[in-house]
C-alpha cells in the first residue's frame, strides 16, 4: 500500500560525507513534523529517510537517478508542504510544476553567504537563494539577524523567521545529566565549534590574556583549519588553552554541565544552536552583541552578558568585571526551565513550519 508523506524536506542527513546542524535540522523537523502529521520524508541526493509517528522507520542509499525517481514520487503524492533548503533550492521550478495546487512549498535559508566565500561559492549560494524565492511560497530564514542580513544586504524578502532547535539525542542527554556538577570556576571558559578566523577565538585568547584575575583559561571543542595557528597564538599570548578535539553530542552534552562560562566572539554567527545548548545547561555565555543569537538570548536575558571581544581592552575590562560580579556573589547554576526547553524542541520549530 502506498502511503502518502504529509511533509517532505530535501535537504542534507548526517552521513559519512556530511554532519553539522543543517543536517540536524533537517532530521530534527523531519522526525517531529512525523509526529504532528503521520509521516514526513527527508531526501537528499545521498540518501533517503522515512519517518512514521515520530520514528524512522526506514534508512536507503541511493544515487542521482534514484533520488530524482524518489523526488517525483513524492511530489506525485500530494504532500501537504514541501521545504527546500541550500542548493536544493534549485529545483524549486521542477517540484512547483509537479506538486499539487494546495502543496506549499517553502524555501528555509540557514544563513546568508559572507565576504570571506569564493565568488563562485558566494554567488552559488545567492543563486539557489534566488530560484528558492521565485518558485516557492513562503521564503524563511532561521534567525532575525539572518532575515535582516538577507533583505538589507541581498534583496530577498524574508516572510517569517523559524529559529532552529536543539536535537532530541541532546535534550535526552540535558535531563539525564547531574546540573548539581559545575566544577569549572567561572573564568574557566568554553568554545565549541570550528576553529576558523571568522570565529574569533584569538580575539578571545587575546582578551583573556589581558584579565588580571588568576586562573583564566580556555577549552576548545572542535576542530578546523586554523587549529596550529590558533594553537601558536595561545602560546605567545601566554593562555592556558586546552584543545579537545571534536566530541559527540553526547560528549558536548556531559561536557556543558561541569563549565559555568561559555564564550564566543563571532560577529556574524547567522543562529548558532550552540548559544542555546550551553544556556539551556546553565553556562553563562559571554558573546558579541550581534548574531543570531539575539534571539536566543530574549528567552533566556539572564544567561547571556554582550561583550564585543574585538574591542581589546574594553572588552577585558567589561568581562573581567562580570566575572568579579559572578565571584563575589556565587549563586547555585539555574537548572534548566522545562518551559523554555520545549521551546527549543523540534515539535516547536515542525509547529511553526506547519501553521
Amino acid at each position: 500500500m502506498t502511503h502518502n508523506n504529509h511533509v517532505v524536506i530535501l535537504g542534507p542527513s548526517e552521513t559519512r560525507n556530511y554532519f553539522g546542524g543543517v543536517a540536524i535540522f533537517c532530521e530534527g523537523v523531519a522526525r517531529a513534523s512525523s509526529e504532528i502529521t503521520g509521516r514526513s520524508l527527508l531526501l537528499n541526493t545521498e540518501e533517503h529517510q522515512q519517518y512514521v509517528d515520530g520514528e524512522m522507520t526506514e534508512r536507503s542509499d541511493h544515487g542521482w537517478l534514484r533520488f530524482f525517481s524518489k523526488l517525483i514520487s513524492a511530489v506525485r503524492r500530494q504532500p501537504e508542504l514541501i521545504v527546500l533548503q541550500l542548493q536544493y533550492g534549485l529545483l524549486a521550478p521542477l517540484i512547483r510544476l509537479l506538486a499539487p495546487s494546495h502543496c506549499r512549498i517553502f524555501f528555509y535559508a540557514h544563513g546568508f553567504p559572507p565576504a570571506s566565500y569564493s565568488w563562485i561559492r558566494r554567488n552559488g549560494i545567492l543563486l539557489a537563494y534566488r530560484v528558492g524565492r521565485a518558485f516557492s511560497g513562503q521564503f524563511l530564514a532561521n534567525s532575525s539577524y539572518t532575515a535582516s542580513i538577507l533583505e538589507a544586504v541581498w534583496g530577498f524578502k524574508v516572510d517569517k523567521t523559524v529559529n532552529p532547535s536543539v536535537s532530541e539525542a541532546f535534550l535526552k542527554e540535558l535531563t539525564n545529566a547531574d546540573h548539581s556538577a559545575k566544577t569549572k570556576a567561572p573564568q574557566h571558559f568554553l568554545y565549541i565549534g570550528r576553529i576558523t578566523r571568522e570565529k574569533g577565538l584569538e580575539d578571545i585568547i587575546q582578551c583573556l590574556s589581558l584579565l588580571s584575575l588568576e586562573g583564566a583559561c580556555l577549552d576548545v571543542i572542535g576542530d578546523g583549519p586554523e587549529l596550529a595557528h590558533v594553537e601558536a597564538f595561545a602560546r605567545n599570548a601566554k593562555v592556558k588553552v586546552n584543545f579537545l578535539g571534536r566530541m559527540t553530542q553526547q560528549g558536548v552534552a556531559n561536557a556543558l554541565t561541569t563549565y559555568r562560562s561559555f564564550v564566543s566572539a563571532n560577529r556574524h554567527e547567522p543562529y548558532g544552536i550552540t548559544y542555546a545548548e550551553a544556556a539551556l545547561s546553565g553556562c553563562h555565555v559571554y558573546c558579541p552583541p550581534s548574531g543570531g543569537q539575539i534571539d536566543i538570548a530574549r528567552l533566556m536575558p539572564g544567561h547571556f552578558t554582550f561583550i564585543d571581544f574585538q574591542q581589546g581592552t574594553t572588552a577585558a575590562q567589561e568581562l573581567e568585571s562580570s566575572l568579579r560580579l559572578r565571584l563575589n556573589s556565587p549563586a547555585p547554576a539555574p537548572s534548566p526551565d522545562p518551559g523554555i526547553a520545549e521551546k527549543f524542541h523540534y515539535r516547536e520549530c515542525a509547529r511553526q513550519l506547519l501553521s
